[in-house]
Order: structure tokens, then C-alpha cells, then sequence
């Protein structure tokens, strides 16, 4: 990745991470469904993203993540996870499709259905591993699989709405 690229990528983790401590850490739905924005910066990495860098880069995400709610661990697993199947599930998905041209996926790149069912699968699941490992009893599994799919779908709605809202022109087009 050249210095523009890399110096874009940080910019889009301090974004992503403040919008997520400053604002939508405070806007949960009937507290049960929470929005995750900061693991957008991961699903939206560029595709040519070496496996190993991209496990880094999970990992301090969510160990940055972590510090500010204390949390020991528990995003720098989720975000780890992500980052492991994030090829898996590109691959998967593309299949015969290639992403020669395409150097990130946005909604304008892959379109919406793609996006839609990429980024929703790697939300449920990263929010699965969080609310399972937060709540480390098998007494809550029904409420931990609840929460994170109705928290994969309010992230997965407000990372599509910010798509839209920073697209520039000549994206939309």
C-alpha cells in the first residue's frame, strides 16, 4: 500500500473510531441492539490487504477499541475473527467474479446486494463473538444470538447510510 493509501486508511480508523466512542456507543436501541461503526474501517479495508496485515490491524482496532471501554479483550477477539474470515467470505462471495479493478469494496463497487450480504454476515458475525464472549455463560445464548443480529443490522444500516451520505459524485454516478 503506498503513503496515501496508508495515510487514508488512518484517517478512516480515527474517524471511524471516534464516531463510534463519541456518538454511537451512547445510541442503543431498547438496549438491544448496539451499533458497532468502528468495524466498518475493517470490512472496508482494501481488498489487497495482505492476510497478515489485516489480522494486525484487527487486532489493534479492537485492542483500541478495548482500552476505552475497558473491556479486556473482548473486541480485539471479535475484530481478530473478522479479520481471519473477511478473505474467506470475499472469496466465497465473489466466486468466479473477480476483483481486479477494484482496490476497496464499497457499495458503489460491489453494489448493494453484495455489500449487503458481505457486510452482514461479517457483522453477525464479529457481534456474535463479542456478545458470546461478554457474556461467557450458556444461560444467555438465545439473548446473545438476539443482540447481535439485531446489532449487525443497525451497524450494517448506518455503515450503508454512511456509504450514501460520503460518496463523492462521481461515485454515484
Amino acid at each position: 500500500m503506498e503513503n496515501k493509501g496508508v495515510l487514508s486508511q488512518v484517517i478512516n480508523f480515527v474517524l471511524y473510531a471516534a464516531i463510534h466512542i463519541l456518538v454511537m456507543n451512547k445510541l442503543p436501541l431498547y438496549n438491544t441492539a448496539f451499533c458497532y461503526i468502528y468495524v466498518a474501517f475493517l470490512i472496508l479495508l482494501p481488498v489487497n490487504t495482505s492476510r497478515t496485515v489485516e489480522l494486525f490491524i484487527g487486532f489493534g482496532t479492537g485492542l483500541f477499541i478495548d482500552i476505552f471501554y475497558d473491556s479486556i479483550g473482548i473486541n480485539a477477539a471479535a475484530c481478530v475473527a473478522l479479520a481471519f474470515v473477511r478473505p474467506y467470505v470475499i472469496q466465497l462471495l465473489s466466486g468466479k467474479h473477480s476483483f481486479e479493478g477494484v482496490s476497496r469494496i464499497s457499495i458503489q463497487e460491489t453494489g448493494i446486494q453484495w455489500f449487503f450480504i458481505y457486510a452482514g454476515s461479517l457483522l453477525f458475525l464479529h457481534h456474535l463473538i463479542l456478545f458470546f464472549i461478554d457474556t461467557s455463560s450458556s444461560q444467555f445464548i438465545f439473548s446473545s444470538i438476539v443482540k447481535a443480529f439485531f446489532s449487525a443490522l443497525y451497524t450494517l444500516v448506518t455503515i450503508i447510510i454512511f456509504q450514501y451520505l460520503l460518496a463523492t459524485n462521481t461515485q454515484r454516478r
